[in-house]
């Protein structure tokens, strides 16, 4: 009986041990949790973080009946995140920012709508401030498709209100978060500054019409100092209207004021610096922008050294726009092609030349590569076609072209983008195009579909 009441106390203190234990580690367990009703069928749910307007997919869960979790034993990055479903089609974004428990229930028929937060203080404030932020911008569009047509539609005045209530709305909620929370930052920063709160306190210089207003003073509720700001769309967003509404004329002198005004609003933190540096430079990053884009790389890249690496994308964006101008002569391309013959492009002298740069894991190469077979298809007697595979690995560029059927000449030198022939070329992503003239001179560069067909044309006629 001794031994059996010895086995009993052993058993249960084995329990209570290991369930202590369990109980302890949950201590150290960050939990994400939604629900969500009206599923018809379990589905593959993606954790995506959220860096100004580039997201990146993180973690994938699938629901059961309905519910999913993201579990970690370390916190995530504080910032924005979304959870999406149905390929991208539905998702709910939220705010992490160190809290161990977060769930949030809402319906696969209309999830921003019927968000509700179970549990985290942070969500409470941010989810009824996406709500509002919502409404804003259906009568902000609203406004904007109104006055496309009609600029002295009489119901605009009745949206501009509404748009200013819902901003006025959104200011006073703003004042109640905690302001040790990320949500207040997030919503504060999301509100434009206040000309009349400015006014009352600077009656010396005060600003007498909105826009000069917001023209010096839009950044104004952005914490400079929070680098977890990077982390969410608030930054992006700010710089983003500032672009397309504060900057007159639209030109290039007036858009390099505008990047001297916005980087010197950033300089505090070096984190937001450089995210807002790089948005400006893939913000300007267009052919009739590419003044302001070597403005910005040449002004306020001190740092950017070429090392002979793909890292440098900036560099050999500047390079490329430099350098393989249209007029100058075209580098030597060579490598071998799928069946190892050697090639060299300065051996197709006197015949115009399209060629793609391309890569097998390119998902952007996948989807144009249909529309350059059919150029060949048009153009073939009097064009000629390359398509130069950046990539180590002949039998994947081999497989790949075949997968995409490509008709023309597929050719590659086994290095990557650190051989010699993407440096001579300062390619640093695909796919990239160039257009050569019969006379072995840079033609261009095109960027669009339009673009490259239009550039054949002109190209035959010299």
């Amino acid at each position: 009986m001794k031994f059996i009441y010895l086995k009993n106390f052993v058993l249960t203190f084995l329990i209570l041990f290991f369930a202590g234990n369990i109980i302890f580690s949950q201590d150290n367990i960050y939990r994400i949790k939604l629900v969500v009703s009206d599923l018809s069928e379990d589905e593959s749910f993606t954790l995506i973080s959220i860096y100004g307007n580039n997201i990146e997919p993180i973690d994938s869960a699938t629901s059961q009946n309905g519910v999913v979790n993201f579990i970690y034993s370390k916190p995530l990055a504080n910032g924005q995140y979304s959870i999406s479903w149905e390929n991208d089609k539905k998702y709910v974004d939220f705010l992490f920012n160190n809290e161990k428990y977060i769930e949030l229930h809402t319906s696969n028929n209309d999830p921003i709508a019927n968000l509700e937060v179970i549990a985290s203080q942070e969500n409470k404030y941010f989810v009824d401030f996406l709500k509002m932020k919502n409404e804003l911008n259906y009568f902000a569009n609203l406004g904007d498709q109104i006055y496309s047509k009609n600029p002295k539609d009489p119901r605009l005045q009745m949206i501009i209100n509404k748009v200013d209530s819902l901003n006025n709305e959104i200011n006073n909620f703003s004042k109640k978060i905690p302001q040790d929370l990320l949500a207040y930052k997030v919503v504060k920063a999301s509100v434009p500054p206040s000309i009349d709160e400015y006014n009352s306190t600077h009656s010396q210089s005060p600003y007498g019409d909105i826009k000069s207003f917001y023209k010096k003073h839009w950044f104004d509720n952005i914490d400079k100092q929070d680098s977890t700001l990077v982390n969410t769309s608030v930054i992006y967003d700010a710089v983003k209207f500032y672009l397309q509404n504060l900057v007159e004329p639209q030109d290039t002198n007036q858009y390099k004021k505008a990047v001297d005004f916005i980087l010197s609003q950033f300089s505090w933190n070096d984190k937001q610096y450089k995210y807002v540096l790089n948005l400006l430079l893939n913000t300007f990053y267009i052919p009739e922008l590419e003044p302001v884009f070597l403005y910005i790389y040449f002004n306020y890249m001190h740092d950017t050294q070429c090392n002979g690496s793909v890292a440098d994308e900036n560099y050999r964006k500047a390079m490329m726009i430099t350098k393989l101008r249209k007029g100058v002569d075209a580098p030597e391309l060579s490598g071998i092609t799928t069946d190892n013959q050697t090639f060299k492009l300065s051996s197709f002298l006197g015949k115009p030349i399209f060629i793609i740069f391309w890569a097998p894991d390119c998902y952007h190469c996948k989807t144009v590569m249909p529309f350059i077979n059919n150029l060949y298809d048009k153009y073939n007697d009097s064009i000629e076609f390359v398509g130069f595979a950046i990539d180590k690995d002949l039998q994947a560029i081999k497989v790949a072209a075949k997968e995409e059927k490509i008709k023309f000449k597929v050719i590659t030198d086994l290095q990557g983008y650190d051989g010699e022939n993407c440096l001579r070329w300062f390619v640093w992503g695909t796919p990239t195009f160039f257009i050569i003239d019969k006379y072995g001179k840079i033609f261009s560069s095109p960027y669009s579909y339009e673009g490259i067909e239009q550039d054949l044309e002109n190209v035959l006629k010299l």
